[in-house]
């Protein structure tokens, strides 16, 4: 077998490796940007509403918008992993405070399918 064919192949193996490394590393992420949205859910969103401090939606949007968008970019098949993220989070949401209005539900959810479609017409594929 030729030098350079050997070479070749021990590169496109080395490749897969690291590809399949960069697949275990995006299930992390993911799975961790989920936890931080259940907490920025729950924890966050719940001090600030025990505490009765104002612009409560305008922080934890925020940062809900930042959490998703970072779930999208580290996903490879964008609009399945938001929505089993959403399932965890609401979830974990009814879990933690289940005297939760129906319109809180409807608002976390809206937030994905709401970012879904703007990164569908914007290019991103889901």
């Amino acid at each position: 077998m030729p030098e350079s064919i050997q070479l070749t192949s021990e590169k496109i193996s080395q490749q897969e490796e690291f590809l399949k490394s960069n697949e275990i590393n995006a299930t992390k992420t993911v799975e961790r940007l989920t936890a931080l949205w259940a907490l920025n859910e729950c924890g966050l969103g719940g001090v600030m509403h025990a505490f009765k401090l104002p612009f409560i939606g305008i922080l934890v949007d925020g940062i809900l918008v930042l959490i998703i968008t970072l779930i999208a970019l580290s996903a490879n098949k964008m609009g399945s992993i938001l929505l089993k993220a959403l399932t965890i989070v609401l979830m974990i949401k009814v879990g933690v405070r289940p005297y939760t209005p129906l319109l809180a539900y409807f608002a976390i959810s809206f937030q994905p399918f709401g970012n879904t479609a703007l990164w569908c017409i914007f290019g991103k594929t889901v």
